[in-house]
């Protein structure tokens, strides 16, 4: 893997707003950092390297004093010995083993960063607290794909000291999953949401893709059978997808600026499903995406 690589240029300026991409350049500084086992000095040259000064992200580099204060905080964040919580808590251990054979299946691919598949005490925090609410260690009711990508965006947040989870938190607290019986745009989630979109339309990051609306139906860079479009499902949440919505406008001179937005596509109706051949809401929630993803990794091995 090539230690020195570039964030994915459109991806990153698809994010909508700035604060965003400050953390997303954050996680990747530390990543670089934990990557090259240096300290900040190396690292602060490396991205100078990677963005000079006529490159967008050269405006995120940090000063050097806070780089290091970054870095110092996330090398205290250590890699968690599974093993121990085999005797004090058994149920925590069952789930952290399915939780890590998730990882290593995540981060093992070829693009991705090796460092990241040891399970950390930070990751570990924020996994006990989400297991206490969907009492599913195994994924019988919630698929474990699903309930990772809501640890992790815990996890991502604290990282990047984002005290912001009212979105996460909402989920937790409203358990959507559990409401079987009620239609999911009706259930007591569905009607927080709809009272505070602004905060808590989740944004769930490994969850989340660059898309548009096209006649009411998403299309995105990922099929209709894609994991992403699976986890919605999984947590019964009243979404077929949420996604980012990058377009173009003209200004005041007729130069084009970028304009992001995160949008949610509706859950598509009988009909809709009929004329694209989507699968219902019950096909994706019966796709067993974390055990397709381990077991994909593992005939790649």
């Amino acid at each position: 893997m090539n230690n020195k690589k570039q964030l994915e240029r459109v991806s990153f300026e698809a994010l909508p707003t700035e604060v965003e991409k400050q953390q997303i350049f954050k996680e990747h500084y530390l990543d670089l950092a934990a990557q090259l086992g240096n300290g900040a000095r190396p690292v602060q040259r490396t991205l100078k390297e990677l963005y000079p000064v006529d490159h967008p992200c050269h405006l995120f580099i940090p000063h050097l004093n806070t780089l290091q204060k970054h870095i110092k905080k996330d090398k205290e964040d250590k890699h968690f010995n599974i093993e121990k919580s085999k005797k004090n808590k058994p149920q925590l251990y069952a789930y952290l083993r399915q939780l890590q054979k998730l990882n290593t299946a995540i981060f093992s691919k070829e693009n991705q960063d090796l460092n990241k598949i040891p399970l950390t005490n930070l990751f570990v925090k924020h996994a006990e607290i989400c297991l206490y609410s969907f009492n599913d260690p195994l994924g019988e009711k919630v698929d474990l794909l699903a309930q990772w990508c809501v640890i992790r965006e815990y996890y991502s947040r604290a990282r990047l000291d984002n005290a912001f989870t009212d979105d996460l938190d909402a989920i937790l607290d409203h358990t959507p999953w559990l409401d079987v019986e009620y239609d999911p745009t009706q259930t007591l989630y569905a009607l927080a949401v709809k009272k505070n979109p602004k905060d808590l339309v989740p944004r769930i990051g490994y969850a989340m893709v660059e898309g548009k609306l096209v006649d009411g139906r998403f299309v995105g860079k990922i099929d209709d059978k894609a994991w992403q479009i699976c986890v919605y499902y999984q947590l019964r949440l009243p979404y077929h997808i949420v996604f980012i919505n990058r377009y173009e406008i003209k200004t005041t001179y007729r130069a084009l600026s970028h304009v992001n937005t995160i949008m949610s596509a509706p859950i598509p109706t009988p009909e809709q499903r009929e004329k694209f051949g989507l699968r219902s809401p019950e096909e994706y929630r019966r796709i067993n995406i974390a055990k397709g993803m381990i077991a994909s990794h593992l005939k790649d091995q």
